[in-house]
């Protein structure tokens, strides 16, 4: 991309195990923003956060329709949670990426929502 560092609109779902639940419904962050040859082909997988690619130039990198930038699913009886924010040193001061990674390690450690097979 260039530039490399863009800021763009997230858009943050609703999930059943309520990862980032307490984030705006739309928000903005400045960072590197991966995309994907195509969405996730996970059983069970839910998107916790998509890109707007309308909000900043991927230029030959756009995946066009959903765009996702954290989302999560159960592994058998265990859980993973992934996320593409998070590529300049500032990311880690952002209060909703800290939330976002709070979210996600206490659900992957087994903690809060119940959603896999236990």
């Amino acid at each position: 991309m260039d530039p490399q560092f863009q800021l763009a609109e997230l858009t943050t779902h609703e999930n059943s195990a309520h990862i980032a639940e307490s984030l705006p419904d739309t928000w903005s962050i400045k960072d590197e923003w991966y995309s994907f040859a195509a969405e996730p082909d996970l059983e069970g997988v839910e998107y916790v956060i998509t890109i707007d690619e309308d909000s900043y130039a991927p230029g030959d990198l756009a995946m066009g329709g959903v765009h996702p930038i954290a989302w999560k699913h159960c592994v058998n009886e265990g859980r993973a949670m992934y996320t593409a924010i998070g590529h300049r040193e500032e990311m880690y001061d952002v209060p909703e990426n800290i939330t976002l990674i709070k979210d996600a390690l206490k659900w992957t450690s087994g903690h809060g929502a119940k959603v896999c097979a236990e």
